[in-house]
C-alpha cells in the first residue's frame, strides 16, 4: 500500500508543477504593495521603495511563471520554427549592390553583416559586443544604412555611455555622443554626412550632423527648443532626409542642404504634412486634408510653391521611381488600402484595380529601386506567416505574388460595433475556419496611427489553441484617416474608450464568451480603462501602459507638447481616461503587464506605481504578473531572440487564462 501511494505522490508532484496556480493565492508582493500604498507619497519619493518593490515583482513573476515553463517554451519554440522556415525581406535589406543581415553572435549580441551581390557569404562590419562599457551589455538601438550600402551607422547604448558607430570607406569608427542626450533619429545624407535628432532630458530635439572621416564630433547644425516643436523625419523612405517641424500653429517643410549646415524651410501648413520626395531639382510634397491629400511642388529657382494635383483620398507612404510617384493610400469609407500611381510630368493619377485582404497593411520593401518599370510591395495580414512579397509593374498594373506562406484555414472577417454616438467602428476579426468562443482583441487608437505591423506577428500559437483574434479600430487612430483621429483627441477623448467598449459589446453578441483585452503605450491605456468598466473581461494584456496621463503632459515628462496636443491640458477631463486615477477594480480581471527599465518615453517608475496600486485594491481572485525587462526600451527587447521570449510568455499567459476558463 505505501509503496502506491508514494507512486501516486510522486505522479501529483510531477504533473502539479505545469498545473494552473489557484487565483485566490496571494502574492507575497500583496503585502508588501499594501503597505507602500499606505504612504502613496513615500513610493513616489523614495527611489530605494521603488526598488524594492520592483524586486519583490520580478521575484513573484518568476515563481508563478515557473509553474507553466513548459506551455512557454512550446511556444517559444513554435515562434523560432516560424521564424527559422520564413523568408522574409525584411531578414535582407538590399541598399546598393550590398545586402545587409542583422543576426545575433552566440552571446546575443547584435552584429551587422554585409555582403556584397555576387558574394554567397556575409561579413561582420560592426559587432555591438566590441562597444561595451564598464561591463554593461552593449545594445544597438537605431541603425542607418545609406542609398548605396556604402556607409552604415548604428546607435549603441551601453550602461551610461552611447557612441554613434560608423562604416564609411570601408573604415569602423565610433564616436562619443557625450552631452548630446538619446539619438531619436538618424539618416545618411548622400552617403555622406548622417543626421542626427537627438533629445536632452525633456527638451526639444536637435538636430546634429555627423561626417565620419572627419575628427570632430557631432555638429550642432539647428537648436529647437521652443517648447511647442517636435521635428521628426517627414518620409517613412530611409533614403530621404527632409524634416517635419511640428508646433501649435502647424507643420513646417525642412531640407537640409547637401554642402552645408543651412536649412531650407519651406513655409507652414496647418493641415499635416505626409511625405516629401525630391524630382528633377523640386520638392515634391504631400499635404492631408479631410478624406483628401493635395500634391504640392516648390520650385527652389522661383521659391514658389504650388498644387499639382488633389486626391479624393488620404496617401499613407510614397515611393518615387523616375517620373512616377507610387502611392499607398487607404479608403477612408472602410479602411481598405490600394494602390496608384500619379505622373509628375503627365500630372495623370492611375489607380490599381486590385484589393487586398481587408486587414492588409502594405508598405515598400527596404532599399532603392533601379527598375522604373517595377516596384516591390509588402504585404502584411495576420493570417501570413511572413509579409507577402508583390511585384508591382507600373507599366501594365499588374501585379506578381512571389512569396508569402499563408495559414491554412486562416480568414479575416469585418464587423462594425455601433458606438454610443451612434458612429460605426471598423472590428477586424482573424480566426480559423471556425469561430471561437474566446478572442483576444487588440487596441491602440491614438496618435493618428493604427495598429502597428507588429500586432501582425505570427498568430499561429494562439489561432491553434482554439483563439481568435481581434482589432477595434478605434477612433483616435488613423485607420479611417486623418478625421478619423481628430475626432478622439482632446476633449473626445473618451470617444476612444466608448469605441472599444463597443467592439468588445460586438464580440459578445457575436457568441465570445472570453475576451482579453491587449495594448500596448496608449492602448494599454483603453484596456486598462475598459477593463476597470466591465465585469466580464477576462485578463488584460498591457505592455509599457501610459497609467498617468496627467502626468504625460507635464512640462518634466519628454514630448509633453506633442502629449498635451492629442490629450488635452483639462486635468479634470484627464481624470476620467488616466488609470491611474479613475482605478476602482470591482472584478476579478487578471492583469499582466511589460515593463521596460529603459523605457525614455514613460518612466518605468510611473508605470510601477500604477501596479503597486492596482495590486492593493485589486480583487482577491484577481491574478498579476509584471514582465520586467532591466534591458528593453518602450519598443520591446533590444535583439530578436529576447523579443520573441517576451513575446511566448506572454502568449502563455493568454494561453493559460483562456484555457482555464
Amino acid at each position: 500500500m505505501y509503496p502506491l501511494l508514494l507512486i501516486q505522490a510522486l505522479v501529483y508532484v510531477l504533473f502539479c508543477a505545469g498545473c494552473t496556480p489557484r487565483l485566490q493565492e496571494p502574492s507575497p508582493a500583496d503585502f508588501f504593495a499594501a503597505s507602500i500604498m499606505e504612504d502613496k507619497a513615500h513610493f513616489a519619493t523614495h527611489a530605494h521603495a521603488t526598488a524594492e518593490y520592483r524586486e519583490a515583482e520580478k521575484r513573484y513573476f518568476e515563481t508563478e511563471s515557473a509553474r507553466t515553463r513548459w506551455r512557454e517554451r512550446k511556444i517559444l519554440s513554435e515562434l523560432l520554427f516560424i521564424e527559422q522556415h520564413t523568408t522574409s525581406t525584411s531578414k535582407i535589406l538590399s541598399f546598393g549592390n550590398a545586402e545587409f543581415s542583422l543576426q545575433n553572435d552566440a552571446a546575443g549580441n547584435l552584429q551587422v553583416l554585409r555582403r556584397l551581390k555576387g558574394n554567397p557569404t556575409f561579413q561582420p562590419i560592426i559587432q555591438a559586443s566590441n562597444f561595451r562599457r564598464d561591463g554593461s551589455p552593449a545594445q544597438v538601438n537605431k541603425l542607418a544604412i545609406s542609398s548605396s550600402g556604402e556607409s552604415v551607422a548604428a546607435y549603441i547604448r551601453s550602461g551610461e555611455s552611447s557612441l554613434i558607430v560608423t562604416f564609411s570607406t570601408g573604415q569602423l569608427r565610433s564616436h562619443d555622443l557625450r552631452g548630446l542626450g538619446e539619438i531619436r533619429e538618424m539618416r545618411w545624407k548622400d552617403g555622406k554626412s548622417l543626421l542626427l535628432i537627438a533629445n536632452q532630458n525633456s527638451r526639444p530635439a536637435s538636430l546634429y550632423r555627423l561626417i565620419p572621416i572627419s575628427s570632430r564630433g557631432p555638429q550642432l547644425i539647428k537648436s529647437y527648443l521652443k517648447e511647442d516643436q517636435y521635428l521628426s523625419f517627414l518620409s517613412d523612405d530611409p533614403n530621404d532626409t527632409a524634416l517635419k517641424l511640428e508646433s501649435a500653429h502647424g507643420e513646417a517643410l525642412l531640407i537640409p542642404s547637401s554642402h552645408s549646415l543651412l536649412i531650407r524651410e519651406i513655409g507652414h501648413s496647418t493641415k499635416p504634412l505626409r511625405f516629401h520626395h525630391t524630382w528633377r531639382g523640386n520638392e515634391v510634397f504631400g499635404v492631408i486634408g479631410d478624406r483628401s491629400t493635395e500634391i504640392m511642388m516648390y520650385s527652389p529657382s522661383s521659391a514658389i510653391t504650388k498644387s499639382l494635383v488633389s486626391l479624393p483620398f488620404e496617401v499613407i507612404s510614397s515611393r518615387l521611381n523616375d517620373d512616377n510617384l507610387i502611392l499607398i493610400s487607404r479608403n477612408t469609407s472602410n479602411g481598405n488600402q490600394l494602390l496608384s500611381t500619379f505622373h509628375l510630368k503627365e500630372l495623370q493619377i492611375r489607380d490599381f484595380p486590385a484589393s487586398f485582404h481587408e486587414l492588409s497593411r502594405l508598405s515598400f520593401a527596404v532599399g532603392p529601386h533601379k527598375n522604373p518599370d517595377s516596384l516591390t510591395i509588402l504585404e502584411h495580414n495576420p493570417c501570413y506567416l511572413e509579409p507577402k512579397e508583390v511585384a508591382f509593374d507600373l507599366n501594365r498594373m499588374h501585379l506578381n505574388s512571389d512569396r508569402g506562406r499563408e495559414i491554412n484555414s486562416c480568414i479575416v472577417r469585418r464587423e462594425w460595433a455601433k458606438s454610443k454616438d451612434s458612429t460605426s467602428i471598423p472590428l477586424s476579426i482573424a480566426r480559423l475556419d471556425k469561430p471561437m468562443r474566446q478572442i483576444v482583441l487588440e487596441i491602440y487608437a491614438a496618435y493618428g496611427k493604427e495598429i502597428g505591423r507588429d500586432s501582425l506577428r505570427p498568430l499561429l500559437p494562439i489561432l491553434r489553441r482554439e483563439i481568435d483574434v481581434g482589432y477595434c479600430h478605434a477612433r483616435g487612430g488613423g485607420y479611417l484617416g486623418h478625421h478619423w483621429h481628430r475626432a478622439a483627441v482632446k476633449g473626445d477623448k473618451y470617444r476612444a474608450l466608448e469605441d472599444l467598449e463597443a467592439c468588445i459589446q460586438r464580440l459578445r453578441e457575436n457568441g465570445y464568451e472570453s475576451i482579453v483585452l491587449r495594448g500596448r503605450s496608449a492602448g494599454a491605456t483603453l484596456a486598462l480603462l475598459a477593463a476597470n468598466n466591465d465585469s466580464k473581461i477576462t485578463a488584460v494584456i498591457a505592455e509599457h501602459p501610459l497609467t498617468n496621463v496627467i502626468e504625460a503632459i507635464r512640462d518634466k515628462v519628454p514630448h509633453y507638447r506633442r502629449e498635451q496636443r492629442e490629450w488635452g491640458v483639462d486635468t479634470d477631463a484627464l481624470r476620467a481616461i488616466s488609470p491611474f486615477h479613475a482605478l476602482t477594480p470591482k472584478t476579478a480581471v487578471n492583469y499582466y503587464f511589460r515593463v521596460s527599465e529603459n523605457d525614455s518615453l514613460i518612466p518605468s517608475d510611473s508605470q510601477l506605481q500604477f501596479i503597486a496600486r492596482l495590486r492593493s485594491m485589486k480583487h482577491p481572485q484577481s491574478k498579476l504578473l509584471v514582465d520586467w525587462s532591466d534591458t528593453g526600451t518602450h519598443l520591446g527587447e533590444q535583439t530578436s531572440i529576447d523579443e520573441s521570449r517576451a513575446h511566448a510568455r506572454t502568449l502563455s499567459f493568454i494561453a493559460t487564462t483562456l484555457m482555464s476558463k
